[in-house]
């Protein structure tokens, strides 16, 4: 794959997209003001009451009081007023959710300890992400969808049974916002620290008396907040992403309707850069002669190294179409047909080694995913004593992806001579599944459920290693050294070096140079059992039992021999949870709470392996058996007029059971008693909000605590290299807006005391860096809404 340059676009893809928002937002006020009978947003509430929320995660609207589950629901203006723009600003604020930022600028999430550390584009997760319900298969895919959203709803727990495998750790659903049946616009542009520019535009309404609309834009455009600290200045880590989202909503008869959508965009914003911090020569202990005196980065958020040769960029594009059917069969059913497909390009240089020497510089990295979703499902709708859902998935996904790897100044270098690769990884996956869902009221108070997937899923995988030459003329000295591995190890003559010849020894075949080629067939059945329990109107109490599964994976890990791309087969989680949800003092209070146990078999973990070339590696293993166990609560209170409270708390004992594998050092150890990745052992919050009439406005003011504890990047006994130590974060938030909140001025300030904190650690070839989350941002916010 040829470079494109640092992918960055001119200065007219900035202002023609924060045109489009102002003219979204802005050039429909006059419109507006014509419509007859345009609606407004609901009047500030005044009463000291607690709003009810409504979710879909059964697949249909509920009070989420009225939900045995154990569920995080953000509404659209919580996201908005607490500056929740990414996911990772979303793992903060959830309890138990992490978010990781890994080599490949793929987002990994790990909920109450289930998570799966594994930068390939194939690779399923175990924290599924939606929009709509629909699928987005891979972590890549969800970077950019959170913008004009109803709500996001964030399901704790494996939720294989409706939202099907890949779900062991729970499920993310973003709601996006529907198109309205009268005219209805808005706009919310930030301004903050960076130069960064955050714009938002929507306009919706009706085009028919059975046809409505919405359109929606989003602008992220900032300057670098990272800079090189050794012998360079150049900034790193600018945003630069462009999204839009349209969709259609037709209702051609009674209880018949469609919504289509067209999701779209562009991230070119820079790859963040890692913070050098140590050295692990790798290749016989020899230190790269350019890595002997080379300075470890300040401890600050903002100091980071980078290649010259290879920096930091990204050009991705993603392209989703939609649709949903929702017709009645007759007054108490419904078939529901879901259909969707994904087309996702990739173009970025990583940047990975934190170092401006060429010792593992990932660049070139190309990909694209396709994947084709469908689901029909047939629910009842009449508010008996019995619901029911029953239905069946189909989906189809590809994977390809190619990097060009520089090491031509790490110790392998030094002691063999050799410089470069090229990995190339194509993976095919097909799913069936068919499920079936029921509640059934046994009395006023207790409700039985129960539910189970069937799912079979097959993948294949294809894997190479090969020279595409370096220098000019090229000279292919990786490929030629295999060559002679491969002759002193099948005890064959010497062949010259073909070039982009895959190079992985294959011990099976007489360790001759060949690429890997494996496949995977695997199927299981889900399940949920589980008794709701109505305490008295609005107070739930819950016991649940489930099993989910998550399904095996082929990683893609430049490596010397085939055998080191084995896949890991899928895993499981079998979950015991019981749980206590509702409303007090007339809705004053609300309490969430839920103690939970998950035995977990076969977890797939991405650890270490001694390659016989490149040293201690990567690479995929099922570990036979862990645990997850806690106890988590949520309170949210309305004590005065105008003051909202709230606090939060998760407890988490993660731990390895049965495991003997390759530690960080590179040797055989036992890793029972170890702590799982990412998985922090302590997570809380507080919180506080309070509103007060000023005149013809209202003014506001807000902060937010909140504290994790220390975790590990790999698995291990705390090992001192691999930690990602605890941290507290301060957001602040002040403002006013008008008595019908049509509009709104906030100024505001996330971690507000510039706390210096990672969320990975990582090891590239000869050196280990850190993945720094941003310091202080701070800025203000417009809000307007038509």
């Amino acid at each position: 794959m040829s470079a494109r340059g640092n992918g960055r676009p001119s200065r007219s893809w900035h202002t023609l997209g924060l045109t489009a928002v102002a003219g979204i937002g802005l050039g429909t006020a006059g419109i507006a003001a014509s419509q007859e009978g345009a609606s407004a947003p609901p009047v500030a509430d005044q009463n000291t009451g607690l709003p009810e929320i409504t979710v879909t995660a059964q697949k249909r609207e509920q009070s989420i009081n009225d939900v045995g589950l154990t569920i995080t629901a953000l509404t659209g203006d919580d996201l908005r007023n607490r500056q929740i723009w990414t996911l990772a600003d979303l793992a903060v604020a959830v309890p138990g959710l992490s978010f990781t930022t890994s080599g490949s600028n793929t987002p990994v999430l790990t909920l109450r300890g289930v998570g799966f550390y594994e930068t390939t584009l194939g690779a399923y997760p175990t924290v599924s992400v939606y929009v709509d319900q629909m699928p987005l298969p891979f972590p890549v895919l969800t970077t950019q969808v959170n913008f004009d959203v109803e709500r996001v709803e964030v399901l704790k727990g494996p939720q294989g049974t409706l939202f099907g495998q890949n779900a062991t750790g729970g499920a993310i659903n973003f709601i996006a916002a529907k198109p309205t049946r009268k005219f209805e616009a808005g706009t919310s542009v930030s301004y903050g620290r960076f130069n960064t520019v955050d714009a938002t535009g929507y306009v919706s309404g009706p085009l028919s008396d059975t046809l409505a609309a919405r359109a929606a834009v989003h602008v992220v455009h900032g300057d670098g907040w990272q800079h090189g600290y050794y012998q360079n200045d150049r900034k790193n880590g600018a945003p630069e992403v462009y999204a839009g989202r349209v969709s259609l909503a037709w209702a051609p008869a009674e209880r018949t309707n469609f919504l289509f959508s067209l999701n779209a965009w562009n991230d070119r914003s820079q790859p963040i850069a890692p913070k050098y911090f140590g050295l692990q020569a790798q290749s016989g202990g020899v230190v790269p002669p350019l890595l002997v005196n080379y300075p470890f980065a300040p401890n600050d958020p903002y100091s980071a190294d980078y290649s010259a040769v290879h920096p930091p960029f990204s050009n991705n594009y993603f392209y989703q179409a939609g649709l949903r059917g929702d017709i009645g069969l007759s007054d108490a059913l419904t078939l529901t047909l879901l259909t969707s497909y994904i087309d996702f390009r990739l173009h970025q240089n990583q940047g990975g080694d934190a170092v401006t020497v060429r010792d593992l510089d990932v660049y070139n990295q190309g990909g694209k995913v396709t994947s084709l979703s469908q689901e029909i499902r047939v629910s009842n709708t009449d508010p008996s004593r019995t619901r029911f859902v029953i239905g069946a998935n189909f989906s189809k996904d590809r994977a390809d992806e190619v990097a060009e790897l520089d090491f031509s100044q790490a110790s392998s270098n030094v002691a063999f001579g050799i410089n470069t690769d090229i990995f190339t990884a194509r993976q095919n996956m097909k799913n069936y599944a068919g499920f079936a869902d029921v509640e059934r009221d046994v009395s006023d108070r207790f409700a039985v459920k129960a539910g189970a997937r069937y799912t079979k899923a097959d993948r294949t995988s294809y894997n190479c290693d090969a020279d595409q030459g370096f220098g000019s003329p090229p000279t292919y000295a990786t490929g030629q050294f295999f060559e002679v591995l491969s002759s002193l190890f099948g005890k064959h003559p010497v062949q010259p070096y073909i070039p982009l010849q895959c190079f992985l020894l294959d011990p099976a075949n007489g360790f001759a140079l060949s690429p890997y080629r494996g496949s995977l067939s695997e199927s299981n059945v889900s399940w949920r059992t589980g008794l709701d329990f109505k305490v008295r109107p609005g107070v739930l109490a819950y016991a649940n039992v489930s099993k989910g599964y998550k399904a095996g994976s082929f990683g893609a890990i430049p490596g010397s021999v085939t055998t080191e791309y084995q896949p890991v087969t899928q895993e499981s989680v079998l979950s015991y949870e019981v749980g206590l949800k509702g409303s007090f003092l007339e809705r004053r209070l609300e309490l969430n709470a839920a103690a939970f146990y998950y035995d977990y078999k076969d977890k797939q973990l991405r650890t270490k392996l001694i390659d016989p070339v490149f040293g201690i590696v990567d690479a995929l293993v099922n570990i036979p058996k862990s645990k997850s166990q806690g106890i988590e609560a949520d309170l949210t209170a309305a004590p005065l007029r105008g003051l909202t409270a709230s606090a939060q708390f998760l407890y988490l004992d993660s731990k390895i059971i049965d495991y003997r594998g390759v530690n960080a050092a590179g040797q055989l150890a036992n890793f029972s008693g170890a702590n799982v990745p990412f998985s922090p052992k302590y997570q809380g919050s507080v919180a506080a909000d309070y509103e007060v009439p000023l005149g013809a406005v209202y003014g506001f003011v807000g902060a937010t605590v909140q504290y994790r504890d220390r975790s590990n990047a790999i698995v291990g006994f705390n090992e001192p290299s691999y930690q990602i130590t605890g941290y507290t974060l301060i957001d602040l938030r002040a403002g006013v807006h008008g008595s019908d909140d049509r509009w709104r001025f906030q100024v505001w300030g996330k971690n507000v005391t510039d706390k210096y904190y990672w969320t990975n650690v990582v090891a590239s070839y000869d050196t280990l860096g850190r993945y720094p989350a941003l310091g202080a941002m701070y800025g203000a916010t417009v809000s307007v809404r038509y």
